[in-house]
């Protein structure tokens, strides 16, 4: 009975010290991505979207470049109040692999997913590139990828990766945090993991 007793102590002490965390953090759904993406869109004009998600960093296979970028938003990300690392940890780990996005494409939402590859086709040899693209799809405003959200269900707070590609050498992406205060998402803060 005291060995019991020791046990649950441990457990309460481990837990109330932090060592041990309450796991609130689950994947989030595409309409989410749609409703990100609805944030920047207006007057018709698109992006194209990725028909795969990702995080945009091409080091998915070297672990000791994930911990590295994994610290890094971690030490980056600043949000009063609250820790990012478990949000941080499970965007990796629900975005290890690439995901086939099911999300129906949406001007009058900003956004086009690119499933035929129609846009993939002016950046291989001899496709165009950006003028070509631009000059057949006026309206078309870049290329996007995104990765599978993560979402904070206790604190409201979802992180998604969002890299957008709008010339050769006008290019960023980011980790960005949102609070979701009833359906309405604020921008919480960002961490630029890349610019071109």
């Amino acid at each position: 009975m005291k060995f019991q007793i020791a046990i649950v102590a441990l457990w309460v002490t481990l837990f109330s010290c932090g060592y041990i965390k309450a796991n609130h953090v689950e994947r989030g759904e595409e309409e989410l991505i749609a409703q990100i993406l609805r944030l920047d869109s207006g007057d018709g004009k698109y992006t194209v979207l990725a028909p795969d998600t990702g995080l945009g960093l091409g080091i998915l296979n070297d672990k000791n470049l994930i911990e590295l970028n994994k610290t890094g938003i971690k030490k980056s990300l600043k949000i009063p109040g609250y820790d990012p690392s478990d949000l941080v940890d499970a965007l990796f780990a629900y975005n290890a692999k690439s995901t086939r996005l099911s999300l129906p494409s949406s001007i009058a939402d900003g956004y086009v997913v690119d499933r035929d590859r129609k846009y993939e086709r002016y950046f291989k040899k001899n496709g165009g590139g950006w003028e070509r693209l631009r000059k057949e799809n006026p309206k078309a405003q870049g290329h996007t990828t995104v990765s599978i959200p993560v979402i904070d269900k206790e604190h409201n707070i979802v992180l998604i990766y969002i890299g957008a590609q709008k010339d050769w050498l006008e290019g960023v992406g980011y980790v960005i945090a949102y609070r979701n205060e009833n359906g309405k998402l604020l921008d919480l803060g960002r961490v630029q993991l890349w610019a071109s």
